[in-house]
C-alpha cells in the first residue's frame, strides 16, 4: 500500500510498476513467439511420415499441436508475471535511493524558505515605516524606494523556492476564471500605470480544473512578465477563447521580443533574456509551466518578435 504522504516516493514505485510490467510485457512475448515457433515445428515435423525401419525399436509419444500451443501459452503467462514481478522489485529498490533523496531536497528548501520568511517580512515591514519617516527628505527617499523594492523581491524569491519545493499533486478543482482575469487585471492594472501601460481584460465565462490559488499565480506571473516587456504607453491585452474542452488564455505586449535567450529555454528555471523593467530571478515562468503541466495544460510562446510577444496558457476546462 503506498504511503499518501510520501508522493516522491509514490511517484518512483508508479515509474517501477511501468518499468516491470514493460519488461514483463517484451519478455513474454518473446517467450511466447518462440514457444510457437517451437510448436509449429514440432506439429510440421510430426506430419512427415517416413518410412519405419523394420528392424528398429521406437517409442511413439503422441503430441495434439493445439496442447502444445496451450502448454506455451500457460508457460508464457507465468514468465511474464515472473518477469514483472521481479522487474518492478528490482526497480523499486533501484529507486528508493533518489526518492529519499528527492524528498530531502525539497523538505531543505520548504524549511529554509519558512525561516527566511519571517525576518524578511519584518525587514519589509520595517523598510516601510523609513518610508514614512524620511518622506520629507527627497534624498533618502530613493535609497528607502530601493530597498523596498530588494526586500520585496527577496520576499518573492522565498515565496517561489516554496511553491518549487512543494510535492506534486493532481488539480481536480472547478475555479471559476472570469473573476480571476479581471482581479489580476486590476492588480497588475495598477503597477502598469506606473509607466502608462494599460492592462486590457476580455473574459469569458469558464472554469478550469486548476485551484483558484494557482491559476492567479500563473496569470500574475504572465502578465506582470508582459508589462516588465512593454514601453511606456502600451498595451498588454489578454484574451480567453474556448476551444472544445480546453481553455486557451492569450497574453500580448507590445515589446521588442525575446532576446537574448532562445525562446525555447525562457520556461527553463533561473534562465534570463535581455531587456525588461524588473529584476526578475527567472522562476515565474518556470513556475507556470510545471503548474499548468500538473494541470493537464500546457505553456507556449505563440509569437514573438519587434512587434511583441504572445504567451498562450492552454487549461483543461472544468
Amino acid at each position: 500500500m503506498s504511503d499518501m504522504n510520501d508522493p516522491d516516493g509514490e511517484i518512483f514505485r508508479s515509474s517501477a510498476r511501468k518499468v516491470g510490467l514493460q519488461v514483463s510485457l517484451l519478455s513474454g512475448g518473446m517467450i511466447i513467439a518462440g514457444a510457437l515457433l517451437a510448436s509449429g515445428a514440432m506439429w510440421w515435423k510430426a506430419t512427415i511420415n517416413p518410412e519405419p525401419d523394420p528392424g528398429a525399436h521406437y517409442l511413439v509419444v503422441a503430441f495434439e499441436p493445439l496442447d502444445l500451443v496451450i502448454a506455451a501459452v500457460i508457460v508464457g503467462i507465468g514468465v511474464v508475471v515472473l518477469a514483472g514481478i521481479a522487474a518492478t522489485w528490482f526497480t523499486t529498490r533501484a529507486t528508493a535511493p533518489l526518492a529519499e533523496a528527492l524528498t530531502r531536497q525539497r523538505n531543505f528548501v520548504a524549511d529554509a524558505s519558512h525561516e527566511l520568511r519571517t525576518p524578511l517580512s519584518v525587514l519589509h515591514a520595517r523598510i516601510q515605516q523609513l518610508k514614512a519617516l524620511t518622506s520629507n527628505d527627497p534624498q533618502l527617499q530613493p535609497v528607502v524606494a530601493d530597498l523596498r523594492q530588494d526586500s520585496q523581491e527577496l520576499i518573492n524569491i522565498v515565496d517561489d523556492l516554496l511553491t518549487l519545493a512543494a510535492a506534486p499533486q493532481n488539480y481536480d478543482a472547478h475555479t471559476p476564471l472570469s473573476p480571476i482575469l479581471t482581479k489580476v487585471a486590476e492588480e497588475q492594472g495598477v503597477i502598469a500605470a506606473q509607466r502608462a501601460i494599460t492592462v486590457e481584460c476580455s473574459p469569458i465565462e469558464a472554469s478550469v480544473t486548476i485551484p483558484e490559488v494557482a491559476v492567479h499565480r500563473c496569470l500574475t506571473a504572465l502578465v506582470s512578465n508582459a508589462i516588465s516587456h512593454s514601453p511606456e504607453h502600451s498595451t498588454v491585452q489578454i484574451d480567453t477563447e474556448r476551444h472544445g474542452a480546453t481553455i486557451k488564455i492569450f497574453v500580448r505586449d507590445q515589446g521588442e521580443g525575446i532576446t537574448g535567450i532562445s525562446p525555447e529555454r525562457v520556461f527553463e528555471r533561473f534562465a534570463r533574456g535581455t531587456g525588461g523593467n524588473d529584476a526578475s530571478h527567472g522562476i515565474g515562468l518556470a513556475l507556470v509551466r510545471d503548474t499548468v503541466l500538473r494541470g493537464g495544460g500546457s505553456i507556449d510562446i505563440e509569437s514573438t518578435g519587434p512587434t511583441g510577444t504572445t504567451f498562450l496558457l492552454t487549461m483543461k476546462e472544468a
